[in-house]
């Protein structure tokens, strides 16, 4: 029956009288089975189980298409034919407003039979029964709320469906409580196993050190005359390349000097004195020059120079007279050498030019693509496009390891008279690799250099470090195990939960009661860690891959290796090994967001736990529906932005980064002096607009829908629920006694119940329960029931609302309270007026005993008689009269405290009683006294 009302289910009626009234519940049909709620109805006004089925049948022909509810309308025809007569205009208008409670201007079964029974035709034919049976249920209520839930539980039970429902909802508090800890240890033994094995502070120091070598001492634009004299200072680095020479002046004089170091250095004046001993010849034929170009140059002997250098600590490179390691930054042995490869688009004809302007450029084109407009991240510039690699005049070329200073400088010499570097270059990357023998790190520096087709260069220094030995310690291992096995700690109960749903339901029933997101949660979990493991996997597979081709190489061979084969496929190998470690960063990093969301699934059930779950869950309409508006208007915003500011800030560039930088900005992240030397109005007008729309408006009406959401999740929870710690005792105490025979587990308590014969309305008390459930002793039977009662009561009556829930029942009961201020007001008039009646009454009842008395007097002879002789007759009369009258006045003036008392409790400030009409207390006792 749909809202109690529609078709029912046929199934016999148990006529039993669950709430101790004597009411004729036997239905005679024997057909239905009604809900609990109508069976309350009924047997709150006295009728019989016939009245109600009379009733049921009326409404389910009026309900002709079977919704469950019928029309106002509707309504009135079937009251008038179930009463024989038609309803006044106002007696169902008093209806309509008392019953349609949704004011959705359609009644249910449990409203009409509301309706039905306090229609003026039913109370006038069963008004006894219906105060007999509203004045037992008074009492009941009275004598329930002064007896203790020891007492009900003893003596007057409660309904089975209430001892379920809490022993359920204990019983999922207490398996979200013992899988706390083990979600709590899956986080921990993660976090544990990732710092173990990275090491994040040591590949951050590595990392930093090449970065800021490179940042800071690869210079070039010395103030010396290079290569004559020493550099004095280098003016310019890495990110001050902006031209195809500045590329070969910082490699020459900046890179070789640091990647292909020669001897130990010294200080700057001994190094400007070896400058001085060195010949032009010499110096020239260090930068690439060859002999044969030299001849003619006059012959400088430096026969006796002062400065002959040191040597480096014994056996540090090497022992002496053997070959010395290639080393950078002292720590750091160079294996293979450096790859310079680039992305080149071949250069054509321009066929795309408009007609009117190809006499202003007669030379070759280039296409668009790979455009490279904005710089690139860290990460992107890590990704090389194979599509424009190795293209005619852009070969990959390696300059291997171990070459001297003056070898790397005659290659880079042939590759900048080939122009390996030119206009058709996009991007160069050079992949320079070293090995720290003393930690066991690997690392790989991506030096890129873009060109994109607006002549402008974007530089990037990416450094990444990996572990050879991953597994240095047995602590890596005991995490990595614990972590695996917790996750298949959850492939296990989750598998058992499928089992058993679909055992018990079968397969489609069962696997549809099991997809719930919570589960959905778990599965995630595991999922992830899959992904996790199988990354692992192949990174320590390219790890063993990387220390095979490690094994082969010889710091004594130049690029460590004699084949060139092998050099490149080793190269290749970094390159994809740095791809898949980067892949795995963020997939670890994305994975605790996942462990967070169990988490929450492990919180959700402690009701002080899950204050954040359950704020977020029910705000979750409201949020969606502003995250649209908000999303509009703050994508307004950035495209607004993008337009104004797109051209002359890189933050705005595109779309991408302004929606990027209005975030920012939201936050409190901005740079003003750049936004307003573009256009200090337009600027200051968008970021006037931002702030005060979006920032102050919308970021705080977000905030106000979790607050008043969150006020609505508090104020549900009552003081007597129990804290985490009060849970693990209960926890704990529960597992013990269990442990010593003293308690059955809830589990079995709850089965026990399922398949007992028991209604769900039946009542149940401290015998029933221990016969029910075999084993169970008394004290565990009462604590139980007094928690099912006490959960019954706070269910029923504690109820919580929003603040706008709130607000918005204020402005309801100030509206009623207004309308009962006329209702009273109206009755205080009519007491008023009442009143004057019964006194003009009064006054011609005393006229007329006078004008009786008078004339009886005359009548006995003209004497006037006191008033103890006034006639019996005549003072029975009066009596009667004014016995009248004071009924008439006591019931008015009950009326009226009546109204009074109901406005006081309904009131909610004194604002709403100080509109009643001044001195209308002692109206009537003042008249009375008159």
């Amino acid at each position: 029956m749909a809202s109690s009302g529609g078709s029912v289910p046929v199934k016999p009626v148990d006529a039993t009288n669950t709430y101790d009234e004597p009411v004729d519940t036997t239905d005679p049909g024997g057909a239905y089975d009604y809900p609990e709620s109508v069976m309350k109805i009924a047997s709150r006004f006295g009728m019989s189980m016939a009245d109600v089925r009379v009733c049921h049948e009326a409404f389910i022909a009026a309900d002709q298409d079977s919704s469950g509810h019928i029309s106002m309308q509707e309504l009135r025809n079937l009251l008038t034919m179930i009463h024989g007569r038609a309803l006044s205009e106002k007696e169902f208008q008093d209806l309509s407003f008392k019953f349609d409670h949704n004011s959705d201007s359609s009644i249910d079964f449990e409203e009409f039979l509301t309706a039905f029974c306090e229609s003026p035709d039913y109370k006038e034919r069963n008004l006894e029964t219906m105060l007999q049976s509203l004045s037992r249920h008074a009492e009941k209520d009275v004598k329930e709320q002064r007896q203790t839930p020891e007492y009900r539980a003893k003596h007057g039970g409660i309904h089975s469906k209430a001892v379920k429902d809490w022993l359920a909802m204990e019983q999922d508090l207490m398996n979200s409580c013992k899988q706390l800890p083990w979600t709590i240890l899956i986080v921990v033994s993660f976090t544990l196993a990732v710092f173990t094995h990275e090491q994040v502070s040591i590949l951050y120091a590595m990392d930093e050190a090449v970065r800021w070598d490179v940042t800071e001492n690869a210079n070039f634009a010395f103030s010396g005359i290079q290569p004559f004299e020493n550099g004095r200072m280098g003016h310019k680095n890495y990110y001050d390349v902006n031209t195809v020479a500045d590329f070969w002046s910082f490699f020459n004089l900046g890179l070789v000097p640091l990647f292909w170091a020669s001897g130990w250095d010294v200080n700057e004046a001994r190094v400007n004195t070896m400058a001085k001993c060195t010949s032009t010849a010499d110096a020239l034929m260090g930068f690439g020059y060859k002999a044969s170009e030299l001849q003619g140059l006059p012959a400088e002997e430096f026969s006796a120079c002062p400065e002959k250098g040191i040597d480096p600590p014994p056996g540090w490179f090497g022992e002496p007279g053997q070959a010395q390691t290639p080393t950078y930054l002292y720590f750091n042995p160079v294996v293979g050498g450096m790859r310079l490869r680039q992305e080149r688009t071949p250069s054509q004809q321009c066929t795309n030019l408009d007609p009117a302007v190809r006499k202003l450029h007669a030379g070759r084109c280039v296409p668009a693509e790979p455009g490279y407009w904005l710089k690139q991240d860290g990460w992107s510039s890590l990704y090389f496009d194979d599509r424009y690699g190795n293209q005619p005049g852009g070969k990959t070329e390696y300059i291997l390891s171990g070459w001297t200073q003056q070898e790397v400088r005659t290659k880079t010499k042939e590759l900048e008279d080939s122009l390996w570097f030119g206009p058709e270059t996009a991007k160069i990357e050079l992949l320079f690799t070293t090995y720290n023998p003393h930690i066991q790190a690997f690392t790989a520096t991506f030096l890129t250099l873009y060109q994109n087709r607006a002549g402008h260069f974007h530089r990037r220094i990416e450094p990444v470090t990996v572990w050879l030995n991953p597994y240095h310690s047995w602590v890596c291992y005991f995490f990595d195990v614990l972590w695996c096995l917790l996750i298949l700690k959850i492939v296990a109960e989750e598998s058992m939960d499928i089992r058993k749903n679909c055992k018990r339901s079968g397969i489609l029933s069962g696997m549809q009661e099991y997809l719930q997101f919570s589960n959905a949660v778990d599965w995630m979990n595991v999922v992830a860690c899959m992904g996790i493991v199988l990354l692992w996997y192949q990174h320590l597979g390219k790890i063993a891959e990387l220390s095979e081709f490690l094994e082969q190489a010889s710091y004594d061979i130049p690029g460590s290796w004699v084949d060139s084969d092998t050099r490149e496929q080793y190269f290749e190998l970094v390159h994809r090994m740095i791809l898949g470690t980067r892949e795995l960063i963020a997939v670890l990093a994305m994975y605790p967001f996942i462990v967070v969301a169990r988490l929450f699934k492990s919180l959700s059930a402690q009701p002080r736990l899950a204050l954040v779950t359950r704020t977020i869950t029910r705000a979750s309409i409201d949020l969606v529906h502003f995250g649209l508006v908000f999303s509009c208007v703050f994508i307004l915003f950035a495209v607004s932005a993008n337009i104004l500011f797109g051209q002359e800030l890189a933050e705005f560039a595109s779309f991408e980064r302004a929606i990027d930088s209005s975030f920012h900005l939201l936050v409190g992240d901005f740079e003003w002096s750049e936004m307003r030397d573009i256009s200090r109005l337009s600027a200051g007008l968008w970021f006037w607009g931002f702030v005060w729309m979006v920032q102050v408006v919308m970021f705080n009406m977000l905030l106000a829908i979790i607050m008043d959401v969150y006020t609505e999740v508090r104020g549900s929870i009552s003081g007597d629920k129990p804290t985490l710690w009060n849970q693990a005792y209960d926890i704990m105490r529960r597992w013990w006694e269990q442990k010593m025979g003293k308690r059955v587990s809830l589990d079995y308590a709850l089965k026990c119940l399922e398949q007992s014969d028991l209604a769900d309305d039946a009542a149940v008390t401290v015998k029933v329960m221990m016969k029910t459930c075999p084993g169970m002793h008394e004290s565990q039977a009462l604590r139980i029931l007094c928690s099912a009662i006490k959960l019954d009561e706070s269910s029923s009556s504690q109820t919580s609302q929003s603040i706008a829930e709130a607000a918005s029942e204020m402005i309801q009961i100030s509206a009623r309270v207004d309308n009962l201020q006329g209702s009273i007001a109206s009755l205080v008039q009519l007491s008023e007026m009442s009143t004057t009646l019964l006194k003009q009454e009064v006054r011609k009842i005393g006229q007329t005993v006078e004008e009786l008395t008078v004339a009886g007097a005359s009548s006995s002879g003209g004497c006037a008689k006191s008033s103890e002789e006034v006639p019996p007759w005549l003072k029975a009369c009066l009596d009667q009269h004014m016995a009248a009258v004071y009924s008439r006045c006591d019931r008015l003036e009950g009326k009226l405290d009546e109204a009074v008392a109901s406005l006081q409790k309904t009131a909610t400030s004194p604002l709403a009683l100080s509109r009643l009409p001044p001195g209308r207390g002692g109206s009537f006792q003042n008249s009375q006294g008159g």
